[in-house]
């Protein structure tokens, strides 16, 4: 068991033996922390854009922003806890109310996010820029369902 492993048990142990969610206890940290994620999330795709258009060529860079994308989308859920709509958020109350279409979001989120990433790894250009461009798509579909744009 690596050092990484034993630390997650230990956290893990931890919060099961003291009866402690991950979830943050106050509601207004949990809103922070989804904002920073998201604003990440946004910089990999710019950075990733930059990679895929030749503005900037840094090899073995796109790959490194397609994973962050992937990694962040069984992440999506957990952002989004009961009592998290809160008025300095621009999340819409929608989240909450209409969950399972929320998570349907999610779920095309994770495979667009992968197909980007699968694509990177495959190496053809067109296939890069294609998954991209659909993951953008998705990504707009979900802000312009479930976020506030002011």
């Amino acid at each position: 068991m690596t050092c990484r492993h034993s630390v997650r048990l230990s956290v893990l142990a931890l919060c099961l033996a003291t009866g402690s969610s991950f979830a943050a206890a106050d509601p207004q940290s949990m809103v922070r922390y989804r904002q920073s994620v998201m604003k990440a999330a946004g910089g990999h795709f710019k950075a990733a854009n930059l990679l895929l258009s030749g503005d900037v060529v840094l090899p073995g860079q796109l790959e490194k922003h397609a994973q962050a994308l992937a990694d962040l989308g069984p992440m999506l859920p957990e952002m989004f806890p009961d009592g998290t709509d809160l008025g300095n958020s621009d999340a819409k109350e929608k989240i909450w109310s209409d969950w399972p279409d929320f998570l349907e979001a999610a779920k095309d989120y994770q495979k667009r996010s992968t197909e980007f990433l699968a694509a990177v790894r495959g190496g053809n250009k067109g296939a890069m820029v294609d998954a991209a461009t659909s993951l953008r798509k998705t990504c707009k579909s979900c802000h312009d369902e479930f976020k506030d744009e002011d």
